[in-house]
């Protein structure tokens, strides 16, 4: 802004005093130095010729250094236009992780059942079927160690191996061998998935998930018992009785049943005579490994730790960054982004605070984002990146969480030089996922400031800069009273601004005698429909005598929004453009030639 001001004041107080003395000097004669060359001229008013000044551009006054966090965005970018401003800044990534380890199961017991199956006549030499009894077979799975990262389960994957032994003993001392006919079955409950060992392969497939079936005839010696091995897979537990599955915090117990049926070909045994009645037992035994628990459905609760993060703001131009500032941004945001390698998903509070340099124990404003301090609640979705956009007002951008936080503007009603996305809570949303226990889950967090400079309208921009060293000879050698310069202000920038000047002498101290009065505001325009503003400024010398102390000006330049103006973006390619301008000497002017 000084580039508007200082232009204007510099440029037409030097194009004035040239005139005048353009006006009134011959320098074909050659003067004595005797001679008073103390010149009046113009009488009670002398008026110069209409000129113009250069249009002042945004892009010449933010003049942005390579590393400034402002930045001119290119066609949609951010959804915004060609050479629109807007403050971007990248804040530190964070990494986190957390990993729930296989849950051992232990503390497993099996049972032993015996079933006398019908009496038989000794078939001699041929044989005799017989349909068994349903035998049953309870056993009990037990662990008193379980993480409490998890909180319920509904389903328990396991690797665990179950051993089923049939044997056939006999009271009567029959010797004969006992052929478990094709689709003789062991049946476990029907929330339990299974599946046949390696051993058992070969003669045994499952039904239903959990019925291990004979595929062909299997014959065994009396007194032998037949193995067969099944592998659990996994257990439904969303119907377990009361005091199974995940009981309670810690500790896990599953109680289940193992029944066997089907039929069973007896042959002549070398000890009885055909058509002896022979007493047979069946005898069936389960033992269960120890095994693990390696994944599972339901809802868990890692600890998650997400640390802080911190923008830096940087070079930003001194007439933004003012503390007396109060920039209302339109809509300010912020996109937190993290990629989540766990099928949990997540649920953020957190802290976004801004802080000066000088004092960076305290934040100029806090905002607070999540559903504990009531915004939406913040999901990070699992197996992915989740996007989340933090604004001031809804906003629809693709692939993104639109978060609305009220008072987000607050952070850079002063620029400030950090800011910090901290006090994150995570957490695991209750609700129930599918996990692998073995592996680390990561999460990377990263976060980017999108500011754009439009303004709300609260906002306020007080600028005061100096402009002085002018360096123009020989200045103490005129005099007059009061110059009035009138111009017409023609502004494409979305802000009311209202000018003022004051008069410095080489030291910098104001000069009161000399006095500059702005009369009018620039009204606010845009690009598509400039304001056109008449404007004067009022250079008045109290005695006619000390112009020539002035050096230089203070500028002090106010800009507001306007009705019709606000959430209108800056743009490199807005300007201020004086013309018409006419310099107006009231009362004439003395300029004094001698050396």
């Amino acid at each position: 802004m000084n580039k508007i001001l200082s232009g204007l004041t510099t440029g037409i107080t030097v194009f004035t005093l040239s005139a005048l003395a353009a006006s009134c000097v011959d320098h074909d004669y050659d003067l004595a130095e005797d001679i008073d060359l103390t010149v009046a001229v113009g009488g009670d008013k002398l008026t110069l010729p209409a000129s113009s000044l250069q249009a002042l551009r945004l892009t010449d006054i933010f003049d942005l250094d390579d590393d400034s966090s402002i930045k001119e965005a290119a066609e949609g970018e951010y959804g915004l236009s060609q050479g629109d401003y807007v403050l971007v800044q990248a804040g530190d990534p964070t990494e986190s992780e957390f990993h729930i380890g296989n849950v051992e199961i232990k503390d497993n017991t099996g049972s032993r059942t015996t079933i006398e199956i019908p009496a038989f006549e000794a078939p001699g030499t041929a044989t005799v079927d017989v349909t068994t009894p349903e035998t049953e077979n309870y056993f009990e799975l037990k662990a008193d160690d379980v993480t409490t990262d998890l909180v319920e389960l509904d389903e328990v994957v396991l690797d665990m191996d179950i051993d089923f032994a049939i044997s056939f003993t006999s009271a009567t001392n029959y010797d004969g061998k006992a052929t478990l006919l094709t689709g003789y079955e062991i049946i476990f409950d029907d929330n339990w998935t299974v599946e046949a060992g390696a051993a058992s392969a070969d003669r045994v497939t499952i039904a239903d998930g959990h019925i291990v079936r004979f595929t062909r005839d299997v014959t065994c010696e009396m007194g032998q018992p037949l193995n067969i091995d099944v592998k659990v897979v996994k257990v439904d537990l969303r119907n377990a009785p009361a005091g199974q599955g995940l009981y309670a915090p810690g500790h896990f117990k599953l109680e289940s049943t193992i029944k066997s049926k089907g039929t069973v070909r007896f042959g002549n045994g070398s000890a009885a005579s055909a058509g002896t009645m022979e007493s047979v037992t069946l005898v069936t035994e389960t033992t269960v490994s120890d095994g693990l628990i390696t994944a599972v459905t339901g809802i868990v609760d890692p600890e998650i730790t997400i640390g802080d993060s911190r923008f830096s703001i940087n070079d930003v131009p001194d007439f933004l960054a003012d503390e007396e500032n109060s920039l209302d941004v339109d809509n300010p945001r912020f996109y937190v982004s993290v990629t989540n390698t766990s099928p949990v998903a997540i649920e953020l509070n957190a802290d976004l605070a801004s802080f000066s340099n000088s004092n960076p124990d305290t934040p100029y404003a806090i905002a607070k984002i999540g559903a504990k301090y009531g915004t939406d609640p913040v999901i990070v979705d699992g197996n992915g990146t989740t996007v989340i956009l933090v604004s001031q007002q809804p906003l629809s951008v693709a692939g993104t969480k639109n978060i609305v936080v009220a008072n987000l503007s607050d952070l850079i009603r002063t620029i400030p030089d950090f800011m910090i996305f901290e006090n994150v809570e995570a957490e695991a949303v209750a609700q129930p996922v599918t996990l692998e226990l073995a592996p680390t889950y990561e999460f990377t967090t990263e976060y980017e400031a999108v500011i754009p400079l439009a303004f709300g309208a609260d906002m306020f921009l007080h600028y005061t800069d100096v402009e002085n060293d002018w360096d123009v000879d020989d200045l103490d050698k005129y005099s007059f009273k009061e110059v009035v310069l009138t111009f017409t202000a023609t502004n494409t920038i979305p802000l009311k601004l209202t000018p003022q000047v004051i008069g410095l002498d080489r030291n910098g101290n104001e000069v009161t005698n000399v006095t500059a009065e702005v009369i009018g505001d620039v009204e606010a325009g845009s690009i598509s429909n400039p304001s056109v503003s008449p404007l004067e400024i009022h250079l008045r010398c109290a005695n006619g005598t000390d112009l020539g102390t002035l050096d230089g000006v203070r500028l002090v330049f106010d800009a507001v929004s306007a009705p019709g103006f606000t959430g209108e973006n800056l743009n490199a390619n807005q300007a201020l453009v004086f013309t018409d301008v006419i310099v107006t000497v009231l009362g004439g002017a003395v300029i004094d030639l001698n050396d």
